[in-house]
């Protein structure tokens, strides 16, 4: 409830003008008034989020909806944009300013300064679920998306964990599946894969390949296994079967990308099954031609 009085009190002293001009003079003040040096990446995110989210309207006692970031996924554009809209124009104007001529000689400024802060909002409260992650970064823009995922996949090379890619699998999970309850095409995203991909190195390629592969599988047994623990008529149900309809669009358009690509590779069969990576789960070893089999 203390945060939901510090929102109140935050959009009325620097977000109350309905001047659209004065809009970036009102924010740029109010993280110099509550992070005078303008760099704590973590104290800025903690801040936009604060002041950009959205109350829960079910509560009577005026509660930020704050811990949907990490438990429950948007079903629809509809619903992503309620969550995540303002947020995403407050960050938008931001890297606009931080990337201006303006602001060329006020440290910190450009692109990793911003990819920082957004790293630090998906951790608070806790680190958001891809599908949250992947809402934000569509309503962003496709140019933020490649430059998160850019920074995922610099973070993960310098870690060396060998050909393992999990962040950047998870991510993927959720770009795909979120660009389908948006009901756009999933052209976009698999341009974005593309283009990491053709940043690794030849021999970590199939692994970051597997990575997107084994986190969409994964996520898809999961959903399977928790639906078959449900009254197939009540409202987790109808959530997970919708959660799979998703999942399998996204899992036949990527198999489909792979054999594809193993084609266009080495123009022979012996490419395009190597394209296809199979994902050990639970249920044992999952291809794509499994799919439908599982749904029944």
């Amino acid at each position: 409830r203390d945060a939901a009085h510090l929102r109140f009190f935050l959009r009325a002293l620097f977000f109350s003008t309905s001047c659209k001009e004065k809009h970036m003079t009102w924010l740029l003040t109010m993280i110099k008034v509550f992070v005078p040096s303008g760099c704590e990446v973590d104290k800025i995110a903690k801040l936009l989020l604060l002041v950009t989210a959205p109350m829960k309207r079910s509560s009577k006692e005026g509660f930020l909806q704050l811990h949907d970031n990490i438990d429950a996924v948007p079903a629809c554009i509809r619903v992503a944009k309620f969550r995540y809209e303002e947020l995403s124009k407050v960050f938008m104007s931001l890297r606009r300013f931080k990337n201006s001529k303006k602001c060329s000689n006020d440290p910190p400024s450009g692109r990793d300064f911003m990819v920082q802060i957004l790293s630090s909002l998906f951790k608070e409260p806790e680190d958001w679920l891809p599908e949250n992650k992947a809402s934000l970064l569509l309503l962003c823009g496709l140019e933020v998306t490649k430059e998160y995922l850019k920074y995922l996949l610099n973070q993960a090379l310098l870690l060396q964990d060998g050909n393992k890619f999990p962040k950047l699998g998870d991510l993927f999970l959720g770009l795909f599946t979120m660009q389908s309850r948006f009901q756009r095409k999933l052209d976009p995203i698999f341009t974005c894969m593309d283009e990491i991909a053709i940043l690794l190195p030849l021999d970590k390629r199939q692994g970051f390949l597997n990575s997107v592969w084994d986190a969409m599988t994964n996520e898809y047994v999961e959903v399977l296994d928790e639906e078959a623990d449900l009254d197939e008529n009540s409202a987790e149900a109808c959530l997970c079967k919708d959660s799979k309809a998703h999942l399998c669009t996204a899992m036949k358009s990527l198999a489909v990308r792979f054999i594809m690509k193993g084609y266009a590779a080495d123009g022979g069969a012996a490419a395009a099954d190597a394209a296809v990576p199979e994902t050990q789960s639970p249920m044992g070893t999952t291809a794509v031609d499994d799919i439908d089999d599982m749904e029944e």
